[in-house]
């Protein structure tokens, strides 16, 4: 194991030297050189390209053409459109210019970086110094003596290379302008057929505008109506809002499924509703009155589309009449329930207060000593009878009450005390003296009154006499 360790160790060390020469090496003998795209921008520097390659005035921007010397520009543009049209794999031009007050031979080569899992087309510039033989030093000749032969053939060579480079750099820039031509010739054609169809849509448009500025006024018009109804709902759920606020009757409104959909504060005192309970079941509420058949009646009313009126009574002694009713809408289609509560707690203690009184006056009159009071409506019949001479006299509670005085006495006796009841009746007060199953009383006939001097009804008091009264 340590041995393969040490191997590894070996190798990886072997590996770091050949890497460090080889970046060595090519720092010392690699010539200046940049990588490029399709468009011309820089992706990769290699040394100094610092006497090549300068800033662009003006945005910041990487691309080669840009920052290349002004003496370089042609042979570089042209190299790169040969390059980017796969005229050649490696194009090679030689340039010599002035910089400053030193002369520079450069030689440019353009290489296509080519990989298989590479996509975008990259190209490697390299920039070379060529470095030339300096002249040979030479005395002054006579003007009319000859330049030698390697020196017009040098200058002749380069001449023509510069030519060349002149021809390939105009031949590229007038095939670059016939393509443009054809380019922008079918642009002509597409753009006048764009006009065409241009000119179609905007009278298209011309036609939608119209149509739009029609059906923009329809819907002005439509707008002003429902802002009117709006404004009517409006003021309606207002007019509702303050309705059912104010009322005094408890009000709930149920959907056809017993659901709530509208209730008044004095409904949600009576079954614990909430504003956030509408749209609930009104069975999953706890009421606050004694009555276990709610809900029972509620879908029975449902049922046989039949109103229920109910007395209920409240947990807190108060009293209710509950009225169940069906909900009808305008198209005369059942739409749920309307249940109203309606307190009729004084009513209930007003009742029981007259029963109470009613009672007390029966008992009264029923014990009253050897005598009998009789009390008649405007129909002569009567309404209320008792005392103890009511039996002595021949008569009894169940066979007067409810009856005329002519449904219990001849029609000659009735006839004759009809004028004293007739007269009650009208206010007035009279006595006279009558027999009834062999004992004499003395009748008095008298109006029963309000506070305010209305006759309610007429009554009669009869008082049995004593034999000594008689006598007397």
């Amino acid at each position: 194991m340590d041995k393969v360790e040490e191997e590894t160790t070996s190798l990886d060390h072997v590996l770091n030297l050949e890497e460090l020469a080889m970046r060595v090496l090519m720092r010392r003998y690699t010539p200046p050189a940049v990588i490029i795209n399709e468009q011309g921008d820089i992706l990769y520097f290699h040394d100094d390209t610092s006497p090549y390659l300068h800033p662009a005035e003006g945005a910041a921007s990487f691309n080669i053409l840009k920052m290349i010397i002004p003496e370089l520009r042609m042979s570089l543009s042209t190299g790169i459109r040969q390059i980017m049209n796969q005229r050649q794999d490696t194009i090679q031009d030689v340039v010599r210019f002035q910089h400053g007050d030193m002369a520079h031979v450069v030689r440019i080569v353009l290489t296509p970086l080519r990989q298989v899992a590479q996509t975008e087309r990259l190209t490697l510039i390299m920039f070379e110094e060529v470095v030339e033989d300096p002249p040979m030093p030479h005395t002054t000749k006579p003007e009319d003596e000859d330049v030698p032969e390697d020196e017009k053939d040098k200058r002749i060579s380069e001449l023509e290379q510069e030519l060349r480079t002149a021809r390939e750099y105009l031949q590229t820039t007038i095939e670059e302008l016939e393509t443009s031509n054809e380019e922008l010739k079918s642009a002509n054609e597409e753009l006048q057929s764009s006009n065409e169809e241009f000119q179609s849509t905007n009278e298209e448009l011309e036609t939608t505008k119209e149509e739009l500025q029609s059906v923009n006024e329809e819907l002005i018009t439509v707008n002003a109506e429902l802002n009117a109804k709006i404004e009517s709902l409006t003021d309606a759920n207002n007019d509702q809002k303050n309705l059912m606020d104010n009322m005094d009757v408890g009000l709930i409104f149920l959907s056809d499924d017993l659901r709530v959909r509208l209730f008044n504060p004095i409904a949600s005192e009576l079954i614990n509703l909430m504003p956030d309970d509408v749209g609930r079941p009104v069975r999953h509420f706890a009421a606050n009155f004694d009555y276990s058949h709610f809900v029972r009646d509620c879908e029975r009313v449902l049922d046989t589309l039949e109103s229920l009126t109910l007395e209920i009574r409240g947990y807190d002694d108060s009293w209710y009449a509950m009225r169940l009713r069906p909900y009808y809408t305008l198209d005369d289609d059942i739409g749920g329930l309307v249940i109203t509560f309606a307190d009729i707690t004084k009513q209930k203690v007003f009742q029981q207060q007259l029963t109470t009184r009613s009672e007390i006056y029966r008992n009264l009159l029923n014990h009253l000593p050897e005598t009998a009071v009789l009390v008649f409506d405007f129909d002569l019949r009567y309404m209320l009878v008792g005392g103890e001479a009511l039996e002595d006299a021949g008569f009894s509670a169940e066979g007067l009450l409810n009856k005329t005085l002519f449904d219990v006495l001849p029609e000659d006796r009735a006839t004759t005390l009809d004028s004293y009841y007739r007269s009650a009746l009208n206010g007035e007060r009279n006595e006279y003296i009558r027999e009834f199953n062999g004992r004499l009383y003395r009748n008095i006939t008298a109006p029963v009154m309000r506070d305010d001097g209305t006759v309610l009804a007429g009554m009669v008091i009869a008082i049995e006499i004593q034999q000594d009264e008689t006598d007397d």
